[in-house]
């Protein structure tokens, strides 16, 4: 067996090159001296052994150095030290690029990877506003508090407006990613799966938020930013809502009453506590309504209620908003018309306090059905007390019918007559009532009037007149007759004079 001298390639017997790397390969020669030089008698002699005799001194006559190297026969049957081929330095070369490439990789992807790198791009976020890459890093601690665009931008809303709170979340996010734990941190750092099946996967998770609210009446609806999330019972007036994320809401409590809707709202903080406890109480007030038409029908806000005043328990209308905007009436019934109550308007100074309906309309109609009942009965009295006709009278009641027909008898047996013209009145309009019509009494009304007569005389018969001017102060009462329709006079009385300060006058033709 024979080698290649070169690069060590196992050679056959009839190879004259190296098939690997092309070398001339050499022959061995099957002589011995072929094998190794001649040498000559005198180096013969000098490599023969010493005799056993012979003295050290011999040998110290020549030293090692100088005898001459001879050179050591190569045997060609020996394999050669191998050296590596061209093809082989490039596999090694690249496998070491390779090694350091997945070293240099490895430790570029645990650098990228790392918990520090999404602590950054989480403030980065904040602060640029990104939204899309807040919802990227941010996860949900559970699966019930969804992940909305509107969490998030909650969330990073509420960091820009409380940087303390920010710079708070980032030191507990460092500490977690240097191996401290924080279980009652809002936000907390969680591995969320591998990159190439190598690289934790780090995401920020957000913790969850409740809010408890109480409030102080049944039936009130309970909203979290316009979301229900419940209605208090009677004997539940609390009510659990979340989970949440932290940021800032607006909790309102609503009561849908039957005149009118109540609301309290507040806005709730979530961050320092996982649970936050918030008390909306409505404020229900009601109106103490009077009316001495106890069954006018109450109007709010322009609407009917169906329900008349003696409907009310104790009065007591509600609740109602008292803010300046609700308005209340009533519309009663009234045998010379139906009328509306004067508009209240309820103010918080209103509050607890009675409020009457005052029906000023069917007041001024009143009034002035019974100065033309006045007029009218002026209009006849003349000429009944000319004629002593008692006929002339229309509109009086049958006991004063009786008192003029009385009157009329005396002047026929002693003779006296009575002739005038009636030229106007004029009316107290401040002297004027109105009462009555209830339990069961009529209406009845007062008013004061003076008039004036021209070419006016009491004689006696067969005598001429003397005839004046003449004017009278009379306060007269009413009543108005249901079954007619009108009022009529039901007694009189003569006074010294009138208030002129707030007169209404009539002329007659």
């Amino acid at each position: 067996m024979k080698f290649c001298s070169q690069c060590g390639h196992q050679l056959r017997k009839q190879d004259n090159y190296c098939a690997e790397c092309g070398a001339k390969a050499e022959k061995p020669s099957s002589m011995a001296e072929e094998a190794a030089p001649q040498l000559s008698t005198d180096q013969a002699e000098a490599q023969a052994p010493p005799p056993a005799d012979a003295e050290p001194a011999a040998a110290e006559a020549h030293p090692a150095s100088s005898v001459p190297d001879v050179a050591r026969p190569v045997d060609p049957m020996s394999p050669p030290r191998r050296r590596m081929s061209g093809p082989i330095k490039v596999l090694i070369a690249c496998a070491v690029v390779l090694v350091v490439g997945l070293i240099g990789g490895y430790a570029a992807g645990m650098y990228a990877y790392h918990p520090d790198r999404v602590i950054e791009a989480f403030q980065e976020a904040i602060e640029q506003e990104d939204a899309n890459r807040l919802s990227e890093l941010l996860i949900p601690a559970s699966e019930s508090m969804g992940r909305g665009e509107e969490d998030v931008a909650r969330l990073a809303a509420y960091y820009r407006t409380h940087q303390a709170d920010l710079e708070k979340a980032v030191e507990s996010l460092k500490a977690q990613a240097a191996g401290e734990t924080d279980a009652d941190a809002p936000l907390r750092l969680v591995a969320d799966g591998k990159h190439w099946f190598i690289y934790d996967v780090y995401r920020i998770e957000v913790a969850p938020y409740e809010i408890v609210v109480h409030t102080n009446m049944a039936d009130v609806e309970v909203f979290v930013d316009d979301r229900p999330i419940g209605i208090a019972r009677s004997d539940q007036l609390s009510l659990e809502a979340g989970p949440f994320w932290p940021g800032e809401y607006d909790v309102k409590a609503v009561y849908s009453g039957e005149f009118a809707v109540l609301e309290n709202k507040q806005e709730v903080e979530l961050y320092e506590d996982r649970r936050a406890e918030v008390t909306l109480a409505i404020e229900a007030s009601y109106a103490q309504i009077r009316s001495e038409i106890e069954d006018a029908v109450v109007y709010i806000n322009g609407k009917t209620t169906g329900r008349s005043i003696s409907e009310f328990e104790d009065g007591l209308l509600g609740p109602l908003l008292f803010d300046g905007k609700t308005t209340l009436q009533a519309e009663a019934e009234f045998p010379w018309g139906t009328f509306m109550s004067e508009e209240i308007v309820l103010t918080p100074e209103m509050e607890n306090a009675v409020l009457p309906f005052l029906f000023e309309e069917a007041y001024l109609a009143a009034r002035e059905q019974v100065m033309d009942a006045v007029n009218k009965f002026l209009a006849s009295w003349v000429p009944a007390y000319m004629t002593m006709d008692i006929s002339q009278f229309t509109n009086i009641t049958e006991e004063r019918r009786s008192l003029f027909a009385s009157d009329f008898q005396w002047m026929m047996e002693t003779g006296q007559r009575f002739t005038a013209e009636i030229v106007g009145s004029e009316f107290d309009l401040n002297s004027f009532v109105l009462d009555g019509g209830y339990n069961g009494l009529p209406y009845r009304a007062e008013i004061e009037v003076a008039y004036v007569l021209t070419n006016a005389a009491w004689y006696y018969e067969g005598e001429e007149p003397e005839l004046s001017d003449m004017a009278s102060f009379i306060r007269y009462e009413l009543i108005y007759e249901e079954e007619t329709g009108q009022w009529i006079i039901s007694y009189f009385t003569a006074l010294d004079s009138i208030d002129f300060s707030n007169t209404q006058a009539f002329t007659y033709e």
